[in-house]
């Protein structure tokens, strides 16, 4: 049985002593690296949403823990990020879908680009799970971290909260096409920035050579 599946069948008590700890941890082990891609913390946030729809847990509650969970996982992958950086990506990255040359475009962006991958990529698990990380081997300063850290955590809390006590019963379906639609605008803002920072490049080297 999956996790979810076990969260939506627990007894009413159960569920209302365990239900805020468990929205907080699974948003933490989410964000954490590498570990938190298997994670379905997405999901139990939404669930707990569609439960504070049902008033069996608090709307407010669930907002806060699901958003304090992300920020700290973030920070988790961020202080890993810069104790391990690099060589941990080269040694071990493979055995996490994360490729060295991965690493490199998305240290680009997050030089380039910190606020806009730090924030979209949250609401993608593959990179939700490896921004911070990367963040933190990447040197970006800690205060601009924890800027973009704190605002894209309270969006992805907020959001997901609200998508499970709007679309109550629906949340599955909800789940599943905003997970489509996030990742077709992720990708299309990486890819925007990618091309971006090459043309400037270009351009910069071909003013250069002038």
């Amino acid at each position: 049985m999956k996790i979810t599946d076990k969260i939506l069948s627990m007894p009413i008590p159960v569920l209302q002593l365990w239900g805020y700890p468990i929205v907080f941890l699974s948003a933490l082990l989410e964000a954490t690296p590498f570990f938190g891609i298997f994670i379905p913390g997405q999901t139990i946030v939404i669930i707990g949403g569609f439960f504070a729809k049902l008033d069996l847990l608090n709307l407010y509650y669930i907002m806060i823990l699901a958003s304090l969970g992300a920020i700290i996982g973030d920070l988790v992958g961020y202080i890993l990020g810069r104790k391990y950086g690099y060589s941990f990506i080269r040694d071990y990255g493979k055995y996490f879908f994360f490729k060295k040359e991965y690493f490199k475009r998305t240290k680009e962006l997050m030089n380039e680009y910190t606020g806009k991958t730090m924030i979209i990529g949250r609401f993608n698990s593959i990179t939700r799970a490896f921004a911070p990380f990367v963040a933190g081997s990447s040197k970006v300063p800690f205060k601009k971290f924890l800027f973009y850290n704190i605002a894209g955590g309270i969006s992805w809390g907020v959001f997901f909260s609200l998508v499970g006590y709007i679309f109550g019963k629906a949340y599955k379906v909800a789940s599943r096409y905003i997970n489509g639609f996030l990742l077709v605008f992720f990708i299309a803002a990486v890819l925007a920035a990618y091309f971006y920072v090459g043309h400037k490049r270009r351009k910069k080297i071909k003013d250069s050579t002038k």
